[in-house]
């Protein structure tokens, strides 16, 4: 089956962006996240669907439920990291970006450090038109790399675009992990690994290998495989639950962080007196890491 990234920009990058224009119109706190430059670059067809009150239904029947909650939350999880950095990080790398904003967002903290984004050609171009349609300025320390992680070599194209080795580095793989085959996500993993200085930091986000079996049934929380398979983007990639620190060190890299969707509800979508304001899919996790 031809993947949708080899013929346009991504199911997932297109979902992600909508969402994040929803949850920047929230009016409840809790379901509301940063992303004003998201609202600028969607496209304006799009513009009155994410508004609309039947959004969130309609991410749900396309992604399974959860999912809208589960994207609010990592948006919110990440932005936080990057509004920690400081400038002994002089190397942002953002694989699969999609329609990340974070570039611009936080230009004046990343102002120091050299951002790249890596991502395949169509999608890639995508964004940069919208930039371009509505007038926003690339910051001047942002490089954009067009790849395909499964048929090009990392390695190269970090080396060609001036990516150095052992620097203090931010690497972000948002949304990413899951849709790579196991001998891409190892290869990811293991230049990573060559390139990261020591305290360097990756972010990113894994499926349950329970999940990619097709095993796990959570209530509300399901993801329809079926249905990420039939727009071209299917999942292949999960790590086993109780796996994850062996996992790392494989790649020289320490625990920070895991949240999985027990934290992320109790740390984004619940008040002081314990109400909650939605569910997050169950069968991913976001993971925080530190080179040592």
């Amino acid at each position: 089956m031809k993947r949708r990234i080899d013929v346009k920009e991504s199911f997932t990058a297109e979902l992600t962006c909508a969402c994040r224009v929803t949850s920047y119109y929230e009016k409840n706190p809790y379901l509301k996240s940063d992303d004003y430059v998201a609202t600028k670059i969607i496209p304006p067809s799009k513009r009155l669907l994410v508004r609309s009150p039947f959004f969130k239904k309609l991410v749900a029947s396309r992604g399974g439920s959860g999912i809208y909650e589960y994207i609010v939350c990592r948006t919110k999880y990440i932005d936080a990291i990057f509004q920690k950095l400081d400038d002994s990080f002089t190397q942002i790398l953002i694989f699969g970006a999609g329609f990340d904003t974070r570039a611009l967002r936080f230009q004046e903290k990343l102002k120091k450090a050299t951002v790249y984004e890596l991502d395949a050609p169509n999608t890639q171009n995508a964004k940069i038109e919208q930039y371009k349609k509505m007038h926003l300025a690339i910051p001047p320390n942002l490089k954009f790399i067009a790849i395909d992680f499964e048929k090009e070599t990392l390695d190269q194209k970090l080396r060609e675009a001036g990516f150095q080795a052992n620097q203090r580095s931010l690497f972000l793989l948002e949304a990413l992990t899951m849709y790579l085959d196991a001998p891409s996500v190892d290869s990811t993993f293991s230049i990573i690994s060559a390139y990261a200085g020591t305290g360097s930091l990756i972010v990113f986000d894994y499926a349950y290998a329970s999940a990619i079996r097709g095993e796990s049934d959570y209530y509300l929380e399901k993801v329809d495989l079926k249905r990420a398979a039939k727009v071209g983007e299917p999942w292949k990639f999960g790590i086993e639950e109780g796996q994850l620190e062996s996992f790392l060190a494989k790649y020289g890299f320490e625990l920070v962080d895991q949240s999985d969707a027990r934290a992320l509800e109790k740390r984004f979508l619940t008040n002081q007196n314990g109400k909650q304001y939605g569910r997050v899919n169950a069968a991913q996790c976001l993971v925080t890491a530190r080179k040592k």
